[in-house]
């Protein structure tokens, strides 16, 4: 479970209460040794908008509302004295229910009556807070040194009282632990289904590269149809089939047409990695928007030929109007 910074605990907590049910206080993570600032809204006094969210998401009153947001910012106080008090026995600690019940979490048995004389309710838990911190930052780490295939997400979960590992392939998972030194009692995996990917944009004076040698650069930006991405682009540059990387030395995408010698311009279809859009490279200075009626355009046999700025990529090709809308020339 996602922990949330200390200092915005009084907002959040109605927030995550909102959008999860059960908020894990944060100044939890062991990250907030100060005394909490001020509160910007006191709980006396609450923001108006957040109090018709409340209304309209949670079905409360605005008396109820206001009761629950006090109870928060109560449990908020609570939560950072027992944490302190507690020391490395503490767990972890969250809000839950209408009541705005507080929930700590302890490894020592005998703090039990520690936590109820405050006012919250005590759990028990396998690992303190600070020993699964200390495993996920060797997670992190490890991660900074390589990063782990197979395993898009790793967090603190003080329910679980274990690091999750988000993981498409358990095997991963285990390698990426033991990698980096985390005790497996520590860790619990649960298998992901999607693997974020990263994203680039196509601009306009931006270098490629094909086949992984020579460098050219774009022209501008195209969409073939209602999905295909792409870009046009100079003929002397490549043959249909030549891949081409990004300037990210990220897979881009291939030339599926080609004319050259003569009028000298190609279209290279991208993959779904990366985003025409109607921007040209201010090469060190702001990017320049291009604005086009939203339709296709027929790119037309001749372009003008555009140098690149010093030490930039190849002359590519170019016309005007550019749109990341436009249609891709055909080959030939």
């Amino acid at each position: 479970m996602r922990h949330i910074p200390l200092r915005r605990r009084v907002t959040a907590a109605c927030t995550g209460v909102v959008a999860v049910g059960a908020l894990t206080l944060a100044g939890l993570t062991g990250s907030a040794t100060a005394a909490p600032e001020p509160r910007a809204t006191p709980a006396s006094a609450p923001d108006a908008a957040l109090l018709r969210a409340m209304e309209r998401d949670l079905g409360l009153t605005p008396a109820e509302a206001r009761q629950r947001i006090a109870g928060e910012a109560a449990a908020t106080d609570i939560a950072a004295t027992l944490k302190k008090r507690l020391g490395a026995s503490f767990a972890g600690a969250r809000v839950t229910g209408d009541g705005a019940t507080l929930v700590v979490a302890t490894t020592d048995p005998a703090e039990r009556r520690t936590i109820t004389a405050a006012g919250a309710k005590a759990e028990r838990a396998d690992h303190g807070l600070a020993v699964l911190e200390a495993a996920k930052a060797g997670l992190d780490a490890a991660a900074g040194r390589r990063a782990p295939e197979g395993v898009p997400l790793w967090y603190v979960d003080t329910t679980a009282s274990r690091v999750v590992l988000q993981a498409t392939d358990r095997a991963a998972a285990d390698r990426f632990a033991a990698a980096a030194g985390v005790d497996r009692a520590l860790v619990k995996v649960v298998r992901a289904s999607e693997e974020p990917r990263t994203y680039a944009d196509l601009r306009g004076g931006d270098a490629y590269y094909m086949n992984g040698s020579g460098r050219c650069s774009i022209g501008f930006p195209v969409k073939r149809g209602a999905s295909q991405a792409g870009f046009v682009t100079a003929g002397h540059c490549g043959t249909v089939g030549t891949s081409t990387t990004g300037v990210n030395q990220q897979a881009q995408g291939t030339f599926q047409g080609s004319s050259f010698p003569g009028r000298d311009h190609a279209w290279v279809a991208t993959n779904a990695n990366w985003t025409p859009r109607n921007l040209v490279n201010g090469y060190g200075n702001a990017d320049v928007t291009v604005a086009a009626p939203p339709r296709h355009w027929s790119v037309p046999p001749s372009a003008a030929r555009v140098p690149p700025p010093a030490g930039g990529a190849a002359p590519c090709s170019s016309s005007t109007p550019p749109s990341p809308t436009r249609r891709a020339p055909s080959p030939g």
